[in-house]
């Protein structure tokens, strides 16, 4: 799968689904069910996970990761817990590191 479709699915999702702005999962459940060309309709979950194991449906990574991209350079398509998760980011980032 190409990333630029991708990339366009995850962004028609942000705008369409708000819900999809703050949680992965609904983000990665609307583009896969968007990509209906792939039949998901009419396969068992046994075929759907084994397509998504081999990477068919794309990267779910891949996904999340561009999620993070768009909303970066589009606030319009941030959730109402961008704020609030970026608000600790430095915090958060002091508390990680690690001293060898």
């Amino acid at each position: 799968m190409s990333y630029f479709p991708l990339k366009n699915k995850i962004r028609e999702a942000l705008i369409n689904y708000p819900e999809t702005r703050d949680n992965d999962q609904a983000l990665i459940y609307r583009v896969l069910r968007d990509l209906d060309f792939l039949g998901l309709h009419n396969i068992t979950a046994i075929s759907f996970l084994e397509k998504l194991k081999d990477g068919e449906y794309g990267s779910i990574e891949s996904m999340t990761r561009c999620r993070r991209a768009i909303q970066e350079r589009e606030p319009e398509l941030r959730g109402k817990l961008w704020n609030k998760r970026h608000k600790y980011q430095e915090e958060v980032k002091e508390q990680l590191k690690f001293e060898f």
